[in-house]
């Protein structure tokens, strides 16, 4: 697992293959499963939660899915 300080929307914003790349670094660590915890504040200051992890893992696709997305 790791942990970012920003929206998973911008993670994947970062570039066009933002999501191919992270695949590939969990092809080339050799993990099993790698999840994305994120942590940040939006633009009102609430604190929000996500957690993301490549489809694959469930369902058998190179998809992301967001499996919480919580507001506090």
């Amino acid at each position: 697992m790791c942990s970012i300080g920003v929206s998973v929307e911008e993670l994947l914003g970062h570039s066009v293959s933002a999501a191919e790349d992270i695949i590939l670094y969990r092809e080339t660590q050799r993990l099993r499963l790698l999840m994305i915890a994120s942590g940040y504040y939006d633009n009102e200051q609430n604190f929000k939660r996500e957690i993301l992890t490549p489809k694959e893992h469930m369902y058998g696709s190179n998809h992301w899915i967001y499996l919480i997305q919580e507001k506090e």
